[in-house]
Order: structure tokens, then C-alpha cells, then sequence
């Protein structure tokens, strides 16, 4: 069968908790004409990935060895290059991770499964030119760092973690509800004295499906001078805090997986510091979040603005991958 011509043959999403996992259940609830595949809510960050994917894989139906499911980690992503903006849409080679260890004289390094990531790719190609913009008309809980969901108890096989439930959040700022027609001004931003417009894609021709590196962190880089140091030494493209803890459980039991991820902030610009604001089981604490927020409403401006964007395309994505 042509690639351009098969269906993409994931049985399980794997997409960090709430607005990212929302999104992405609107968008497969829109499909009808083939199965859905099991949309799992994972935490924030390596260690608490970690310990669901474990926890998941012991109280889960065993699967037989030569049919594994094959799992497509999906969500959102910051730009460690000046090459990738905000609504680009890229598909994970490779993932590194950020290297405590001095003395190691290569960066740990964890492969996607080139089968399903070449599938995956020639999928979105095809069809990147017809990724549009869903509109939302209030702004759901941006990206991870306004999560609902309760990731500890992963659910049993055929439960779509609450698909038909999901619905749409708003939330106000301190700011007030941001009109998307008018981008607020731009001032001093984390000690940059100037600024420009965050370049945000919005023609449906511009959205190709780039194939990337991506790097793993423990924290969230908010520094645009680290995004851009750490994209250097490590030769990646972008920043996530969960992939390279995905693949290192799901590689050695023989899991297929491929990653697709939507760039939802860039390497110009700094973004709130919302570490802080994870806790120790990937669940998020909502007043040291809105504090962080509150600190730097510019930045902060910009992340929802730039999420939002992100978000549509991320439910564009899932449509156009499985229906």
C-alpha cells in the first residue's frame, strides 16, 4: 500500500493533560469513519511520565508480544531555533535529554520508530496544506500549564479517558479576556529592552510537517537566551518535558512510537517561569501558576496567545492523522 494511501495505524495517544488533551479529544471526536484509538492523559514532566507509563503497563491488559499497540505522543512544544514559530507543526526524529552528567562525552539519545514516524510524516504532508484553523472564540486552558485532568489513575484499555465529556474552557487574567483581534503592546520583556510581533503562522500553506530533534527538560525553559544555547549544544529544534521519558519506557518493551508535537512558543521571546508550578506528580498548583503568571503578564500575554494558536493546530493535526 502507498503511504500517501494508509491509515495511520495508532491505537494509543498519549497527550499531556488538559488544554493539550482536550484538544486533542475534540478533534478525534469529530471522526466517525474508522475506530478511535485510546486517548491517554499523561502527567507533567520525566519522573511523573515515567511513573504512569510504569504503573500502566503493570495494571494494563498484557499485550501480546507481536501485536503491541502502536502509541503517538501528541501535544504541544517550545522552539529552540529561530527556524520554527509558533502553529508549526514537527515530527520527532530523535529526542535527547538535558545531561546532568558532565563527564558524558555524548548527550543520552532515545529513537522514534522510524516506520511509523515516516507514515506519520507522509500523512501530514499530504495533507498540511489542508490544516486550518478551528477558532476557538474563548481561550481553553492553555497549553499544559492549566490542566484539569487527574493523570495518576491511568484508565483501563477502552476507555477514552473521557472523551465525549470534553468541552471548552474559558479563563480570565488579571488582564482581563484578551481580544484576538487586537495584540496588546509589546514593552520590556525579561530584560529585553526591544521587541517585535511573535511571527505566528496562519496561512494553511505554510504548515509542513518538519522532521526535528527534540530535547527533553526537567523544568521549563523560559530564558529565549537558553532555548537558543540549549538548541546549540544539544542540535535540537525544540523543547518538551515529557518525550524522552516516553521513549525510554515505552522502547525497551518493543512499543512503536512517533511524536508529533505544535510549536507554541518560540526562542525570541522569554515566557513566565511556571516551574514553580508543577509538583512533585506532574499535577499543577494553581496559586504558585497564577502568581507566576501575574508576575509577567506580557509574557504571560504572549503564551496564551501563541498556545491558543498552537492548540488549533494541534486539533487540525488529529483530524487529518485519523480520519
Amino acid at each position: 500500500m502507498n503511504l500517501s494511501q494508509a491509515t495511520i495505524p495508532v491505537t494509543i495517544i498519549l497527550v499531556p493533560q488538559g488544554a493539550e488533551y482536550q484538544a486533542i479529544c475534540r478533534g478525534i471526536n469529530q471522526i466517525t469513519s474508522r475506530p478511535l484509538p485510546l486517548i491517554l492523559s499523561i502527567p507533567i514532566g520525566a519522573e511523573p511520565v515515567t511513573q504512569y507509563l510504569e504503573t500502566w503497563l503493570k495494571t494494563t491488559t498484557n499485550f501480546p508480544q507481536h501485536s503491541l499497540p502502536k502509541v503517538l505522543v501528541m501535544g504541544l512544544c517550545g522552539s529552540l531555533s529561530p527556524n520554527y514559530s509558533v502553529g508549526d507543526i514537527v515530527v520527532y526524529n530523535d529526542c535527547v535529554a538535558i545531561d546532568r552528567n558532565q563527564d558524558r562525552p555524548q548527550p543520552l539519545v532515545q529513537q522514534c520508530c522510524s516506520q511509523l514516524t515516516s507514515l506519520v510524516q507522509q500523512q501530514l504532508g499530504n495533507k498540511a496544506n489542508s490544516v486550518g484553523d478551528s477558532g476557538y472564540d474563548c481561550a481553553p486552558l492553555a497549553p499544559q500549564f492549566w490542566g484539569e485532568q487527574n493523570s495518576k489513575s491511568p484508565p483501563k484499555l477502552g476507555d477514552l479517558g473521557g472523551l465525549s465529556k470534553t468541552k471548552p474552557t474559558r479563563i480570565h487574567t488579571s488582564m482581563g479576556e484578551q481580544n484576538s483581534q487586537s495584540p496588546p503592546e509589546l514593552g520590556d520583556l525579561g530584560g529585553l529592552s526591544k521587541t517585535k510581533p511573535t511571527r505566528i503562522h496562519t496561512s494553511t500553506q505554510q504548515r509542513q510537517a518538519n522532521l526535528v530533534r527534540g530535547l527533553s527538560s526537567d523544568r521549563i525553559i523560559w530564558s529565549s537566551s537558553e532555548k537558543r544555547q540549549l538548541g546549540q549544544s544539544y542540535q535540537a529544534d525544540v523543547v518538551d518535558m515529557e518525550g524522552f521519558a516516553t521513549l525510554s519506557v515505552l522502547n525497551p518493551k518493543g512499543f512503536a512510537v512517533a511524536m508529533v508535537r505544535v510549536i507554541s512558543d518560540d526562542s525570541d521571546y522569554n515566557i513566565p517561569d511556571l516551574t514553580p508550578a508543577i509538583s512533585a506528580d506532574g499535577s499543577l498548583k494553581p496559586f504558585p501558576l497564577a502568581m507566576g503568571m501575574l508576575k509577567q503578564p506580557i509574557a504571560a500575554t504572549r503564551l496564551i496567545r501563541g498556545s491558543l494558536r498552537g492548540l488549533k493546530v494541534l486539533q487540525q493535526v488529529s483530524i487529518r492523522l485519523f480520519s
